[in-house]
């Protein structure tokens, strides 16, 4: 069984997430064979860190995590540049 881990030790947060990922794909595998249309993607938001005050809605960091399952719809990409490049 996949788990989710962290990337760092020192980090707090879980995100490599290769059980979500087997989730992800066990319900598509399971709509297929019940007939049903499958999602070319899937979107999730992912709130880490801490809260940036007292009950707050806010954390320090947050991310969307896209899963494309039909590459069609891949026009292109970028790569980051360094940060030290102008």
């Amino acid at each position: 069984m996949p788990i989710n881990s962290k990337a760092l030790k020192n980090q707090s947060d879980l995100v490599i997430r290769k059980l979500d990922y087997a989730v992800i794909e066990s319900i598509h595998t399971f709509n297929k064979d019940e007939g049903n249309r499958a999602f070319d993607f899937v979107s999730a938001t992912f709130f880490e860190g801490e809260d940036l005050y007292p009950l707050a809605g806010f954390k320090e960091k947050k991310h969307i995590q896209l899963r494309i399952r039909n590459l069609f719809f891949i026009k292109g990409f970028f790569l980051l540049r360094d940060e030290n490049e102008n």
